[in-house]
């Protein structure tokens, strides 16, 4: 789990097979596919949360922090 970070993350929308999009702020605004059953349930479009995902290749699976 070397590749885990954490940022600012802006929901922007559910992603049409799960989870959800972010766009990371530190990092230029990167739009992130997550796949993380917390952030789906309860992130809306436009909310604004800091997270530890890690980099899994085409999706990040949050870290549970």
């Amino acid at each position: 789990m070397t590749v885990t970070r954490f940022s600012s993350f802006q929901a922007t929308g559910r992603h049409t097979v799960a989870g959800v999009w972010l766009e990371d702020y530190l990092n230029g605004n990167r739009r992130l596919w997550v796949m993380d059953e917390t952030m789906e349930a309860s992130l809306s479009a436009g909310m604004v949360a800091g997270s530890s995902l890690f980099d899994a290749g085409p999706f990040h699976p949050g870290s549970g922090s």
